[in-house]
């Protein structure tokens, strides 16, 4: 809870309630209902507690799958290194290695995800840039605004 008020995380705060609720900032104040801004909080951290425990029980569990089956994993990795320096030295000649094998096909699909995903971080990126122009204000130490020495 204390790297909540810290210079860094602080200034954050205005920008970050604003994004939740889709309003905006005026005056250091956020133009929202309150129900609003806790309903989505809880529903941003709620998220955020789902997924963290998540990834922490997927990766648990895929640690302890490691303990239990280590050696043969081991193995299995070493062989498959001794066939590269094999194949890589020219002792053998694995087509499978040399040929090239695609899964999914490119196609005019492909280009309208890649619009969609082109759309989608300009957005996101013009956000960021507004928060790293905001914090940039302020010194990272003390929290306090910067003088103009440029």
């Amino acid at each position: 809870m204390v790297t909540f008020f810290s210079p860094c995380v602080f200034p954050l705060v205005p920008a970050y309630l604003a994004q939740l609720t889709g309003t905006d900032v005026k005056g250091g104040a956020v133009n929202a209902n309150r129900g609003l801004i806790i309903s989505r909080s809880v529903g941003f951290i709620t998220g955020f507690t789902i997924i963290f425990l998540l990834l922490g029980l997927s990766a648990s569990a895929i640690g302890t799958w490691f303990a239990l089956y280590g050696t043969l994993i081991e193995r299995i990795g070493g062989i498959i290194i001794i066939l590269f320096g094999l194949q890589m030295s020219g002792l053998i000649s694995l087509q499978s290695l040399i040929t090239e094998r695609r899964i999914f096909k490119r196609g005019p699909k492909k280009s309208l995800e890649f619009f969609w995903f082109s759309r989608l971080w300009a957005r996101i990126r013009s956000r960021l840039d507004a928060l790293y122009r905001i914090n940039s204000r302020f010194d990272i130490v003390y929290g306090k605004p910067r003088r103009n020495d440029v």
